[in-house]
């Protein structure tokens, strides 16, 4: 929403069925709490709740604002538990819904936010409205890109009120587009407006000697010989903000004695004290190493003014001087005011969190008040990991929130408030502190506390493990997790028929909800038991006003039921010490021999062999499963692990999931758009097998891609395109293709190459490094056991080398497949670009729009 929106939108949050009758927890899904509500905020076919953005466009964005925003909320969640990205898919359909409305419509709603004078921005027919930025509610309201909007409305303003143009419009002009709203102020009396005028020449005047003696004072830095002004500076610009308020003040103080044109007035005189401010050597401060630690002087001044609090003097310089002048926006210096407010939150928390850890550690001493009785150590430990948690949580915020934000050195605010932002050590500190406190426990005493904390088998653990275990309660660097993972190896190894540890390996539970509050949205209630059923993963939403924008919800529903029938990836040491019980035939299909086995884990595991010769499907299908999840896509995982004496491929069983459609026609819009996302994690592994019968529908209608083998098997040779076909089958993704273009898909279900930007960008931040990395076990067993791939990757390394093929190493080839997987990774935004554009969609040139 935009800057000072009017409008209370409710977040639509509601209590899963069976919660509130004590039934157990379902497996963690995506919350659907924003599915009926999006739905009738868009009109999704019912009818009821229906709003015209035609008839009331006001109306309609109130109900597609506050479902929009649930929206996003649910994808945060999504990203968060399954390291996904759908968040900027959200973000894209918001930009598109609020980019259909005409300008009339988006002024008008605008207006209605709290947006003033919004027909003065947009006035270069860029192709995005900068409205549907101001209002787009995927955005917080507030950011600076949101308030430099409506700075840009009132400088125009400000310059048509002083008698300026703007694009050849007028202050006439512009009152005619607001449709002259303010009524002109009754006819003043003479003597009245004698008084008011001699008001107005009195502040006039005083701006006119205060912006002169600040003028002779702003321009001092405080070095170079000359003294240190800061207070007296900040005195100065004091006096010109009271004399441009006192002006204000005069100017609308009594209606009745209004002064014609004194809104012009007004405006020239905040432009000359805009223009006496710009240029004051306190906005160098914040540049200028060698000033910063005088800034506290000047800071210390401004919070002097009557109207400052300690809250204000959480801000930057230029904002509490916003803040104070009158003239500013009163939806910027209430916007202000509210993050003013946050960072006294943000500073209270740090405060509180502070008194919490030292009062059992003291970072200055390197000491800590923890008890002797070993009884007693795992508690406190724990309330010593919790407060040091919350407590370094809390700098990090007040670090980016308040010190970073601000814009100054930490010291200035430390004048202001001792101590209020700055942290009791840090995490690396505490944990160094305590492991010289833990050299003074004996190991008996370790580790009855570690095992108490959770850790099995604390009786093999070394000291070193013990101590990190037990420090990784606040420290983040540690992981409980690979911690046990080492210790329950080093147990099994010395225990080879025990069973391993129970290892947390599902996703993470959701967020408890919260029920919802009564709706404040026009026309469409909130969901409540009784009310329509959430729309399932695979259905396609009606047709009508917005279907593709509908889909969002469909979408989301989709890629969450997707990633909750997956397993959490399992590190390293864990699948090493993973055993296997006697194997049976799957009967799944397939070309491939397969066998079904009882892990130690407790769950099923397929097992496929590696009937190769140079063993190389093994890494190829454990580095396809990791490449698709590497661009946030659903994918089963898959390991190389020896099993009855074979190299094979491991993956756990999917349970409930059936075949996916062959017929295009039964496709979903969800299906479609999963499609066009799996296809860029397709060509990034080179996997040309993804026919429909290698894809997976799960229990909750979400879509996995199946069975990796043949991924990388043509890289460096292949081709994106819709004929392309080296496996001799067609692709899933071009049946999806040719089916939109011949008429073949459902109705209502259409191609938007756009959908793939969240994959292309997940793909892009990785670090090239991490890139190879997932690949660097494919690289080194395909180059060493002759994979289908090693001749072409032989010749790129022999090209690059300046020698003949036949002297190429395996570990050359290796690291030529390598540099290809980094250029493919490179050229990824081009290629789909020009792969949907050469299919005859011209939404697929966006692509390379998206990505600048």
């Amino acid at each position: 929403m935009g800057t000072n929106s009017k409008s209370s939108h409710q977040a639509y949050v509601t209590e899963p069925a069976g919660a509130a009758d004590g039934e157990p927890d379902a497996p963690p899904q995506p919350p659907p709490s924003y599915q009926n509500a999006l739905y009738l905020a868009l009109g999704q076919g019912e009818g009821e709740g229906y709003i015209d953005p035609d008839q009331d466009p006001v109306g309609w964005y109130e109900a597609f604002a506050a479902a929009a925003t649930q929206a996003m909320a649910d994808a945060q969640w999504l990203d968060a538990q399954y390291g996904t990205d759908y968040v900027p898919m959200v973000k894209a359909l918001t930009v598109q819904v609020l980019g259909d409305l005409s300008p009339e419509q988006l002024r008008e709603i605008a207006s209605a936010e709290g947006f003033e004078h919004p027909a003065l921005v947009g006035m270069k027919n860029s192709a995005v409205h900068p409205l549907v930025h101001w209002l787009d509610p995927a955005y917080p309201a507030g950011i600076a890109s949101k308030n430099k909007i409506q700075a840009v409305a009132q400088t125009r303003y400000d310059e048509l009120a002083a008698g300026g143009t703007v694009g050849g419009m007028t202050l006439a002009d512009l009152q005619a587009i607001e449709g002259a709203a303010k009524p002109a102020p009754p006819a003043a009396s003479g003597a009245a407006q004698v008084g008011a005028a001699a008001d107005v020449f009195s502040a006039l005047g005083a701006i006119h000697e205060a912006a002169a003696a600040y003028e002779k004072v702003k321009g001092f830095h405080g070095h170079h010989g000359h003294a240190s002004p800061e207070a007296g500076k900040a005195q100065a610009l004091l006096a010109l903000i009271d004399a441009e308020n006192a002006l204000v003040e005069a100017g609308g103080a009594d209606p009745a004695a209004s002064i014609p044109g004194i809104d012009g007035v007004i405006a020239g005189a905040k432009k000359s004290v805009d223009n006496a401010i710009q240029g004051t050597y306190t906005y160098q401060f914040n540049h200028q190493l060698h000033l910063l630690p005088k800034v506290g002087e000047f800071l210390g001044a401004l919070a002097e003014h009557p109207d400052s609090t300690p809250a204000t003097a959480l801000l930057s310089w230029d904002s509490q001087v916003a803040l104070l002048r009158k003239s500013t926006p009163a939806d910027t210096r209430e916007q202000l005011q509210t993050t003013a407010e946050n960072r006294a939150e943000i500073a209270a928390k740090l405060a509180a969190s502070r008194a919490a850890l030292t009062g059992i550690y003291d970072p200055q001493g390197h000491s800590f008040d923890l008890p002797q009785d070993p009884a007693k150590l795992p508690a406190a430990l724990d309330e010593l990991g919790a407060a040091a948690t919350a407590h370094y949580d809390n700098a990090a915020k007040a670090a980016y929130s308040i010190t970073a934000a601000v814009g100054v050195h930490p010291d200035a605010v430390e004048k202001l408030a001792p101590g209020a932002l700055t942290p009791a050590g840090n995490a690396s500190t505490l944990t160094k502190d305590f492991r010289t406190y833990a050299k003074g426990l004996s190991v008996a005493t370790l580790r009855e506390t570690a095992t108490a904390a959770g850790l099995e088998h604390a009786e093999t653990a070394t000291r070193a493990q013990l101590q990190n275990y037990l420090a990784a309660g606040w420290d983040k660097s540690l992981s409980r997790k690979e911690i046990s993972a080492e210790v329950g190896a080093k147990y099994l190894a010395k225990n080879p028929g025990a069973a391993p540890a129970a290892s947390p390996s599902s996703p993470p539970a959701a967020p408890k909800p919260v029920k919802a509050a009564a709706a404040a949205v026009k026309g469409a209630a909130a969901p409540v038991k009784g009310a329509a059923a959430p729309v399932k993963a695979g259905a396609t939403p009606a047709a009508g006003f917005g279907a593709q924008r509908k889909n969002l919800v469909a979408a989301l529903a989709h890629a969450g039921a997707a990633h909750a029938a997956l397993p959490e990836r399992l590190p390293a040491a864990e699948v090493k010490a993973l055993t296997f019980g006697p194997g049976k035939s799957a009967n799944i299909g397939g070309h491939h021999v397969m066998t079904l086995h009882q892990g130690s884990d407790g769950g099923t595991w397929l097992v496929k062999p590696d009937d190769t010769p140079g063993k190389w499907r093994v890494s190829a299908d454990a580095g396809g499963s990791a490449g698709y999840a590497a661009g946030g896509l659903a994918a089963i995982p898959v390991y190389a692990r020896t099993v009855e004496g074979h190299l094979s491929s491991v993956q756990p069983l999917i349970k409930g999931t059936s075949p996916f459609p062959e017929q295009p026609s039964a496709w979903s819009q969800a299906d479609v758009d999963h499609l066009v996302r799996c296809q860029v994690g397709a060509w990034m592994i080179g996997d040309h097998d993804s026919k429909p019968g290698n894809l997976l529908r799960t229990a909750g209608g979400g879509l996995i891609p199946c069975d990796y083998g043949a991924s990388f098997k043509h890289y460096g040779q292949d081709r994106l395109a819709v004929d392309y076909q080296p496996m001799e089958v067609q692709t899933a993704f071009q049946s999806m293709i040719k089916a939109h273009k011949g008429g073949k898909l459902a109705a209502g279900v259409s191609v938007n190459p756009l959908v793939a930007h969240s994959v292309i960008k997940k793909y892009e931040q990785m670090p090239d490094a991490q890139w190879r990395s997932i690949l660097h076990e494919t690289a080194q067993r395909g180059a060493a056991g002759d994979a289908p791939w090693t001749s072409t990757m032989r010749k790129r390394a022999a090209k690059s080398l300046g020698v003949h093929p036949s002297t190429v190493t395996a570990a050359q080839t290796a690291e030529a497949f390598l540099d290809y997987a980094v250029e493919r990774k490179a050229g990824l935004r081009a290629a789909f670009a020009e792969f949907f554009t050469s299919a005859g969609f011209h939404a697929g040139s966006h692509l390379k729009t998206l990505g600048s």
